[in-house]
């Protein structure tokens, strides 16, 4: 990994795993970008294998090697023998293995080349054939390799090769280096003596280049640039160790041996050893690439005004000093040398590290550590260029009497013209003496298809160069001395990190209430289930930001059930029958009205223009006839998928969503229905017809509640005189027949002599 973070390898180093246990590994290639969700090594071997890669993953800590090329060597493939693989690079991005190889034509004459070797298709291809002498450059700076040109008689003896995807820069070393663009064009680098051999390099990947030599010399390569500077040794080296003496720092020795050279954070460190003590120590210590190429500017003495020093205050307008210290800054260790000898004016020094103030402070100065391009999407910055001494000059154009000239020029340089374009807009400013340059970076639209959230990124770059400035623009900023006038952004084109879909339940209520002009009749609402109406949202869980959905989605109904105890999710050939407008078995869930439909028309495409959703709940679909709850009417739960793969052309991200989606007051079926219509009219009519039959038998139903209340107390009566009568006795027997026969008499004599009074009635 390039920064060496959360890296699958450094888990390896608790559990030692012995690999490759057969063979004899003379070199190990590094794999600096991980991919799939692996790591990769490549490791290369002599005796029975030679002409062969053994290919390593590391994936969850766990280590394989495949042998490469699967079916035959790369010497029996180039039908050359004997031959070697010096070193071998592994691009992800194409699934392929750039090889350099040596093969033997003579015992005095030997030929190198760079040959490609797919993973994908197992096909091997030359890609270039590298000079058999260093080129003859006649003093310029880099040669362009077209076969045409002179050569040395000092035979190129290539170590090694190095891949930067970002900018698609490869570089052929050895005692000698060569880059290129497109691995067809190769240059020669003449700035690096023939005479010195390369043992490796390191790359910071955002433009910045190392090289450390077999005698372990340092030298330093703008990427894009033609100079190679020497920072060890140096006489800018022994300036800056001489400075470190008199700090008396413990990071330098006279007695020490580096072990290697990094990059981290985008700074150049060194690992040294000093073997001064009784144990020894490693030290990490950072390698000040600007000031060592500030003070390679600087090597003449400098001649100091005389100053009486003053407390500074106030502001940079108010300050008296703060014109001195920005103007001479880039001299403090100067200052520092002329204090540690006396030499101070008037004996007075101030470390201006110290004395830094900061006003208006800008984020770090410089542009992001990278820039992630979804489609269509664009960045803007502006850089700001100020000349000293005179920068503009007037020139007579047609048409017009004058014309302003800068001679501040800004070059750009893409690694991926075809999926990048970038657009400059230059202002001048002639009262600062400046130029501002406006500068737009947009992706293309067609260099990527979708993948998801961080995956599978296209790398690339954007390279701005400021003309005649390598080496040797510097800035002093809050965190030192910067150099300027180069400037690599990686860029990753794809989908970027900590992007999400996720359903938009806010705006989702808000136009139910606003189409529908109510809520529905839901009987329990939950806010966590709205009704449903598709209205999406793009979180960014890196920057915070949110924003509405305006792609294209599918929408598909992957499961369900009558309560959220009993959902289950469908099969393939479910899915399709609920969800497909082709459908002709009556399983259909739900329709649209939007016409627009994917290739194959299996499924419909929506959008948060299309209109709503109709359910409609098949014969044969599950939600059918679903049977109500008590006496609400009857609702089903839903597990809805959205997803905008191969549908979606707003975005080279691969969203997908599921959520739980309630749906209340599901259409009954008609027979179902048709029952609970028969029922209900059935008891009513019933209730009905009984209240008829109350209300006419009513009259009746009293009578004869009387009538038979009459005649239980009758029988109450008979029963009491029965039990009295035995109590009395034979008189009691007597006197009752006596009063029975008188009472018969007088009832005759009544109804001969016709009708009483009533005081005789009653007094009968």
């Amino acid at each position: 990994s390039p920064n060496g973070r959360n890296s699958p390898m450094l888990a390896l180093l608790g559990k030692w795993v012995r690999v490759l246990a057969n063979e004899c590994i003379k070199r190990l290639c590094p794999v600096y970008f991980h991919s799939n969700g692996s790591e990769y090594i490549m490791a290369l071997t002599t005796g029975k294998h030679e002409g062969y890669v053994h290919f390593g993953t590391i994936t969850d800590g766990h280590v394989s090697f495949e042998m490469l090329p699967r079916h035959w060597s790369v010497c029996q493939k180039l039908a050359v023998n004997p031959c070697f693989i010096i070193w071998a690079v592994f691009i992800s991005d194409e699934s392929t293995i750039l090889l350099l190889v040596e093969s033997e034509v003579t015992p005095i004459k030997k030929l190198h080349h760079v040959v490609s070797y797919s993973l994908a298709t197992d096909d091997l291809e030359i890609i270039y054939v590298l000079p058999e002498f260093i080129p003859d450059a006649r003093g310029l700076e880099c040669l362009t390799i077209l076969g045409t040109e002179s050569y040395t008689s000092v035979p190129m003896v290539p170590r090694g090769m190095f891949f930067n995807p970002y900018n698609n820069l490869l570089f052929i070393w050895g005692n000698f280096l060569l880059q290129s663009y497109n691995m067809e064009n190769f240059m020669y680098l003449a700035d690096f003596p023939k005479e010195l051999t390369i043992k490796y390099l390191v790359n910071s990947f955002q433009g910045e280049m190392a090289i450390v030599t077999e005698n372990e010399e340092i030298w330093y390569l703008l990427e894009g640039s033609y100079q190679v500077h020497r920072l060890f040794p140096s006489k800018s080296w022994e300036i800056h160790i001489s400075l470190q003496a008199m700090h008396q720092s413990s990071l330098y020795s006279s007695n020490e041996t580096m072990v290697t050279l990094f990059y981290e954070d985008s700074k150049l460190y060194q690992l040294v050893y000093f073997p001064d003590e009784q144990r020894g120590r490693l030290v990490k210590r950072l390698v000040p690439v600007e000031r060592l190429l500030m003070y390679k500017q600087h090597s003449k003495p400098l001649t100091v005004p005389g100053v009486g020093f003053v407390q500074p205050y106030a502001d940079p307008v108010h300050d008296p000093t703060w014109r001195w210290w920005k103007n001479k800054k880039q001299d403090q260790d100067y200052y520092f040398y002329l204090a540690s000898n006396g030499l101070s004016a008037g004996g007075v020094h101030i470390d201006m590290d110290s004395y830094e103030k900061i006003y208006n402070l800008k984020p770090e100065y410089k542009l992001p550590e990278r820039i992630f391009l979804d489609k269509g999407n664009s960045y803007r910055f502006s850089i700001f260029l100020t000349a000293r001494g005179h920068g503009f000059k007037t020139m007579q154009s047609v048409g017009v009497a004058f014309r302003l000239h800068s001679r501040l020029q800004v070059g750009m340089v893409l690694a991926d013209p075809g999926c990048l374009e970038v657009v400059v807009a230059r202002e001048i400013l002639i009262n600062r003496n400046s130029v501002l340059f406006s500068i737009t970076l947009k992706d293309k639209m067609v260099c990527y298809g979708q993948g998801i959230s961080g995956h599978h990124l296209l790398k690339t770059s954007l390279m701005v160069k400021v003309v005649g400035s390598s080496g040797n623009c510097f800035q002093n900023t809050h965190l030192g001395l910067r150099l300027q006038g180069n400037l690599m952004v990686p860029v990753l084109i794809g989908c970027p990190p900590g992007k999400r879909l996720a359903f938009d339940i806010t705006y989702t209520l808000k136009y139910n209430r606003l189409q529908n002009k109510h809520y529905f009749d839901c009987i329990n609402m939950d806010p966590e289930m709205p009704l449903f109406y598709p209205f999406f949202l793009i979180q960014d869980l890196v920057t915070g930001d949110s924003g509405s959905f305006q792609g294209s989605f599918v929408l598909k109904v992957v499961g369900g059930g009558p309560s959220l105890d009993s959902i289950r999710d469908y099969s393939d050939e479910e899915i399709y029958r609920f969800n497909s407008p082709l459908d002709k078995t009556n399983s259909l869930i739900w329709t649209t009205r939007t016409t627009r439909t994917t290739k194959d028309s299996a499924f419909h495409i929506l959008s948060h223009r299309s209109s709503g959703i109709e359910w409609l709940c098949m014969e044969n679909s599950p939600c059918h006839d679903t049977i109500p709850k008590r006496f609400f009417a009857p609702d089903f739960f839903f597990k809805v998928l959205v997803s905008n793969r191969d549908v979606d052309t707003s975005t080279y991200c691969d969203y997908q969503l599921i959520f739980l989606l309630h749906v209340h007051g599901l259409p009954l079926s008609s027979k179902r229905a048709l029952f609970i219509v028969i029922v209900a009219t059935s008891l009513f009519l019933g209730l009905v017809l009984f209240y008829i039959i109350i209300c006419l038998l009513w009259p009746f139903v009293v009578k004869a509640c009387n009538f038979l209340r009459w005649k239980i107390n009758s029988l109450i009566a008979t029963e009491s005189y029965y039990t009295y009568a035995a109590s009395s006795g034979s008189c009691s027997l007597r006197s009752w027949t006596m009063s029975r026969e008188i009472s018969r008499a007088g009832s005759k004599v009544v109804e001969k002599a016709g009708p009483k009074q009533p005081w005789e009635q009653l007094h009968t």
